[in-house]
């Protein structure tokens, strides 16, 4: 036992889906690609004579048709030839079908119908009686072609799409035709007087307003006489209703003019048995109360004429229930209330059991508009009702089923006209429902749901969104998805059906899309929470490097100053001494000879001494940046005003620049995008780049002045812009710019493009370090030589939280 009631409605809606299939007189069994039965129901096993434990899931096709081969159905041979033989065509995968006949004397239709890319469906069909109607029919027509020699009147055929006639012997006979007639000859031959009538009895009749021609008219015989004809016809029409061609007699009734009113009845009952030509025909004299019957409801109703002769002997069997019904409808047509008597009614069989029959009937009428005669047939629709009570049984059934599933079902005809939907197809297209019935074409609805705005995706396009629909319903090639403007999102699933039609199903995958996007949207977190993890994950090993990196180059400084300090120191001390030196000298009693070598050798030892303490001091200053470069940074990780900062680096580097040297003079212009705003950095870090960059500008444009430049007037630029997320800073200088073959070489530690003693080549590797690695943004540099050289940096607003540069 289960407590699911979601598993219960399903093993219920199966239990009746497969009640329903065995109430289905035709036999259908399913097999998959491997040829193993997937489904069979009841009348599978029952009209192929199966043992129920061949007919479960899982049985092979081969299996089933060695059983039928065994049996002797395929004929005489060798079972294993005849079962190899028949799988070899069922393995060909082509639809086939045959007859063949069965135990009790009876015939069974086969039908292999292969379901692309799934299997093979077969059914089996028990046409026996369809047969025995069909040998019944042809022995019909044999007795009909004799009739037609054995008569009186002459029999026609006319094909009126190419006017050629067929005309009996007898018709040759009565005027004195010889040769082959044409409908041209035959109406060349009509008498002017009576050729309009004719003319226009041809016309009702085909154009519908007349079921049948009937008309009387001259026709001229070879002799030259006119002769009196009366001419009736039964047109035959096409799909579209259009006649083709008109089947017909024509009686010779020159002589009987006189007898109009016997021929009239005589005429009525032949005119009426032939319309009724596959029941059994009756004729009712309403003055006399006789009956005539043809022999065929005796064969309908297994009674003989002795038991069944009067028209009470019929009444007596007609159900109770439905007499009042029978009544009314004869009262009605003999009233005139009616053209035909038509009526359905249960009546007892000679057997006892209730059958039921439809009756028709045409009234003839006096002068005065009295009947006095009823002529016309009835058949048994027995069959026919209980069949049309199963296929309604059915429909139902399969309406009910379709209504228990979730998704929207909806079937279409070949002219894709709407057969049947569930209400939760109806259900998508609500502002439209009352287009969504039988009858109504896909289109029609669709593009009224496209007007009022259905589709979001019609909004720009609603022609291209329609041929678009309607080309993957010509094509499906797999489920496609449509969203509706109620933010529903269907999967739309289109079949098309050998015959023409169409079957849509419509699943709501509304759910499945909100999922699919949170899952989307998780998948994007992670993956940059991921992307996050590497960056840190690579920037502190990064730092780990560099924060051992400056430990040593820390060391080696300190290890280099002390002495260097004494190099510097003892230098200067020796350029002292020998100026003391020369001043001993010149009291000294020295010969001019050598007084001039002491000089020059104590002058060339100064000049020695003082390159010492000039290329001391660029050491020094090497050691004092390398001591700066790899010392402990300091500051906080806070959001910071970045036009800010930018501006007080500007006045720290220009008010430093003018300590230094007091003429140093240069235009300093500001352009800060108010919208630039905070941003999350390590404001003492971007301080000492944006110091770093101002100062090489200051230095450039100073330098392509000195080189003399007339009217050049030095600029230095810092301007800011909002990105979004990102904020960018660019300084530019209108100095001796860079030249292009070390361009690529300035982040490089320790390369510079100064003189020497005038730049230690670390403060852009350094800029470059604390903007890219340790804030997670970029710089980029560009240049035009002897123009101007513009660096721009790129910082996120959410800054990369690394510590300090160190």
């Amino acid at each position: 036992m289960t407590d699911d009631p979601v598993a219960l409605d399903f093993a219920d809606l199966a239990r009746v889906e497969s009640a329903a299939l065995d109430l289905l007189p035709s036999g259908i069994g399913i097999f998959d690609n491997d040829f193993n039965l997937v489904y069979a129901n009841r009348s599978f096993c029952e009209l192929r004579f199966l043992p129920e434990w061949l007919c479960i899931c899982g049985t092979r096709l081969e299996d089933i048709v060695h059983y039928i081969a065994a049996r002797g159905d395929y004929g005489t041979g060798e079972v294993d030839a005849l079962v190899r033989d028949r799988m070899a065509e069922i393995l060909t995968l082509k639809p086939w079908e045959d007859e063949q006949d069965i135990e009790g004397r009876r015939r069974l239709a086969i039908r292999h119908t292969p379901i692309p890319g799934r299997g093979l469906m077969i059914t089996y069909a028990d046409v026996t009686e369809e047969r025995a109607t069909e040998r019944k029919l042809r022995e019909n027509e044999e007795r009909y072609s004799r009739v037609t020699e054995a008569v009186a009147e002459g029999i026609y055929d006319w094909n009126i799409a190419d006017s050629s006639l067929y005309v009996s012997d007898r018709v040759m006979e009565i005027f004195g035709f010889e040769g082959q007639l044409t409908s041209d000859d035959w109406f060349s031959r009509v008498h002017p007087d009576e050729a309009e009538i004719y003319r226009d009895a041809l016309r009702e009749c085909f154009g519908g307003k007349t079921a049948t021609v009937a008309c009387e008219y001259r026709i001229k015989a070879r002799d030259g006489n006119y002769r009196w004809v009366e001419d009736r016809g039964l047109p035959i029409r096409d799909a579209a209703g259009r006649a083709t061609r008109l089947v017909g007699c024509v009686s010779n009734v020159t002589a009987r003019r006189s007898m109009e009113e016997a021929l009239r009845n005589s005429e009525q009952r032949y005119a009426t048995a032939m319309q009724a030509i596959n029941e059994a025909v009756y004729e009712w004299d309403i003055a006399t109360g006789e009956m005539y019957y043809s022999s065929r409801l005796y064969d309908l109703i297994a009674l003989t004429p002795q038991e069944l002769s009067t028209r009470q002997q019929w009444l007596d069997r007609v159900h109770p229930d439905d007499m009042p019904r029978y009544r009314a409808a004869i009262i009605a047509h003999l009233k005139g209330e009616t053209e035909r008597l038509e009526v359905e009614y249960r009546y007892r069989h000679a057997d006892g059991s209730w059958h039921w029959a439809r009756q028709h009937g045409v009234a003839s009428r006096d002068q005065t508009g009295r009947a006095c005669r009823v002529s016309g047939s009835t058949g048994d629709i027995t069959t026919e009702k209980r069949l049309r009570e199963e296929l309604d049984r059915a429909r139902r059934q399969l309406e009910d089923a379709l209504e228990s599933i979730a998704e929207g079902f909806v079937l279409f005809d070949p002219q894709d006209r709407i057969v049947m939907c569930n209400s939760h197809y109806r259900g998508w297209f609500t502002d439209v429902a009352h287009m969504v019935h039988p009858g109504n074409t896909f289109e029609s609805f669709m593009r009224a749901a496209v007007e009022i705005g259905m589709f979001p995706a019609a909004a720009k396009d609603p022609e291209g969104f329609m041929a678009a629909v309607l080309a993957r319903r010509r094509n499906p090639s797999g489920p496609r998805e449509q969203h509706l403007s109620s933010g529903i999102w269907l999967q739309v699933s289109d079949y098309t059906m050998r015959d023409g039609s169409h079957v849509g199903v419509y699943t709501d995958i509304t759910e499945q899309k909100r999922r699919q996007a949170e899952i989307a949207k998780a998948k994007a977190e992670a993956e940059s929470a991921l992307e996050q993890l590497k960056t840190a994950q690579q920037q502190l090993i990064v730092q780990g490097k560099l924060a051992a990196l400056g430990q040593l180059t820390a060391g080696i400084a300190h290890e280099i100053k002390n002495p260097l300090n004494f190099v510097n120191n003892f230098s200067a001390l020796s350029a002292e001494l020998t100026d003391e030196l020369n001043d001993l000298l010149k009291s000294a009693a020295l010969g001019e000879k050598m007084r001039r070598e002491v000089e020059e050798l104590t002058t060339m030892l100064k000049d020695n001494l003082e390159k010492v303490v000039q290329h001391g001091k660029r050491a020094d200053s090497i050691v004092k940046n390398m001591l700066q470069h790899s010392r402990e940074g300091s500051g906080e990780h806070r959001p910071a005003d970045i036009n800010a900062i930018v501006d007080e680096s500007l006045n720290l580097a220009y008010h430093g620049a003018r300590a230094e040297k007091a003429e140093f003079a240069i235009t300093l212009e500001r352009n800060f995008d108010p919208a630039v705003g905070l941003a999350d950095v390590f404001p003492q870090e971007i301080t000492r780049v944006l110091l770093n960059l101002i100062s090489n500008g200051f230095y450039a444009a100073t330098r392509r002045r000195t080189e003399g430049s007339d009217g050049f007037s030095p600029t230095l630029s810092a301007a800011t812009k909002d990105l979004g997320d990102k904020v960018e800073i660019r300084i530019r200088d209108n100095g001796t710019g860079i030249p292009t073959e070390i361009k690529e070489k300035i982040f490089n530690p320790f390369f510079t493009t100064k003189p020497t003693g005038e730049g230690t080549g670390l403060g852009l590797s350094m800029s470059h370090e604390i903007i890219v690695k340790q804030h997670g943004g970029s710089i980029d540099v560009d240049t035009e030589p002897g123009k101007f050289t513009e660096f721009k940096l790129v910082l996120p607003r959410t800054g990369q939280k690394n510590p300090p540069y160190n």
